[in-house]
């Protein structure tokens, strides 16, 4: 909480922002921000009050620890800071009752970290475009928590060249992606500490750097991070995907891929053992979607999907065993808009009804089956129903079937017949 006092708890440390605003105290924003992103304190100083008639101040405690780090950011609308022409500001920043920071003033942007003793690395980024008028490069920098550091847009046949001081203890990713065409060359080379990281011409439809420490996860035990990047090539209203274990969904998302040629980014703690990605595109209204996955150490680098499921395993996840003689049966669907009309059952050579699935009432639900059949004899599976129904269907960890089928329908499949 903001705190009037200099005292804070044993764990925590006392922040104090004081500043001299110029004659148009309005222009002026601030922000002090976890490293997740998250804001602690800040705001416009319009709405703020001089305790002397003259200086702004600020104070607040904050948890101090080895992982944790903040960013103190100021910003001037108008881009003159506190000097020179509407008066002469000033400001002040204390850690831990010491002061690091005495400035005169600034234009548009400050930021500083803190704590002082955080230690920085230098990081600079170097890309050319050659012989592609229309193409656009848009590059990001982001940190373990999803935050963007620092993007940017390089347009066709330029050469643009940026360096920034950034924790050195951050795992950082660098992804660049081409949003219009693939017409001309793209080079980049990025450095971390002034060590080349990366340096090569961009071969890939999205391209990932990773640099800093990455060693230390932010997941709790039990538990990794899993990534997505998704680039569409055209709207994609159609777009679907699932994570999911055997039993029920993890994470999702659908109908939000309505922009051509965008990136999206996902990323989430997820519980280790069986995991299933599934992507679907089942219409193909869209064109080629691109994707990269990664989960522990398991990566699925520039994959493609146009039209029907794909479906990658993070695991070996199959969770039955049969017997000599008999191959494991996976049946795998969503249920949509109508569920109650979805029916399916899985029968023998003599059409008896092995087992059945029936009266769902759950939309957009995920639901898994799975049944041991034997390897030498006929079995028939039927599914019938209405409305939009996306299932898979696997056996002998071979042959697969992905199915999106709309309107009234009523398929069968022959295994082993």
């Amino acid at each position: 909480n903001e705190t009037d006092t200099s005292t804070c708890n044993d764990d925590d440390v006392l922040f104090n922002f004081t500043i001299l605003p110029d004659k148009f105290q309005e222009d002026i924003s601030w922000s002090l921000k976890q490293k997740s992103g998250e804001i602690i304190i800040g705001g416009d100083l319009s709405s703020s009050k001089s305790a002397d008639e003259n200086s702004l101040v600020f104070t607040y405690c904050l948890p101090d620890n080895d992982n944790t780090y903040y960013e103190l950011k100021l910003e001037d609308d108008y881009g003159d800071g506190i000097c020179c022409d509407w008066g002469n500001g000033k400001l002040w920043v204390q850690w831990d009752n010491k002061l690091v920071m005495n400035e005169t003033g600034f234009t548009s942007v400050r930021t500083i970290y803190l704590p002082p003793s955080l230690v920085f690395a230098s990081l600079k980024l170097n890309i050319t475009t050659i012989n592609g008028e229309n193409d656009v490069i848009i590059w990001q920098i982001r940190n373990a928590f999803q935050r963007v550091l620092v993007d940017g847009i390089v347009n066709g046949n330029c050469n643009y060249l940026e360096e920034w001081s950034l924790p050195a203890n951050e795992c950082l990713t660098f992804v660049i992606h081409n949003k219009v065409s693939n017409d001309g060359l793209t080079f980049y080379e990025i450095s971390w500490n002034d060590k080349v990281v990366q340096s090569r011409g961009k071969e890939k439809v999205i391209e990932k750097v990773r640099m800093g420490n990455c060693d230390n996860q932010i997941c709790s035990e039990g538990y990794f991070p899993f990534e997505l990047d998704i680039l569409t090539n055209s709207s994609l209203r159609d777009l679907k995907w699932f994570l999911k274990t055997q039993s029920h969904i993890v994470l999702f998302g659908y109908d939000k891929y309505t922009l051509a040629h965008e990136h999206f980014y996902h990323r989430q703690c997820v519980p280790e053992g069986c995991l299933i990605l599934q992507l679907s595109n089942v219409y193909s209204t869209g064109g080629i979607v691109n994707y990269n996955a990664d989960m522990n150490g398991t990566s699925l680098v520039n994959t493609e999907i146009n039209g029907g499921i794909n479906e990658h395993y993070f695991r070996d996840c199959l969770i039955s065993e049969c017997e000599d003689g008999f191959t494991l049966l996976q049946f795998e669907f969503e249920t949509r808009e109508f569920p109650d009309q979805l029916v399916w059952k899985l029968m023998n050579s003599s059409n008896d009804t092995l087992i059945r699935g029936d009266n769902f009432t759950d939309f957009f639900s995920f639901r898994h089956n799975e049944y041991c059949i034997a390897v030498d004899e006929c079995s028939t599976f039927v599914v019938s129903g209405y409305g939009d129904t996306f299932f898979t269907l696997r056996w002998s960890n071979e042959s697969h079937v992905g199915t999106g089928i709309p309107g009234y329908f009523n398929n069968s499949y022959n295994i082993f017949c």
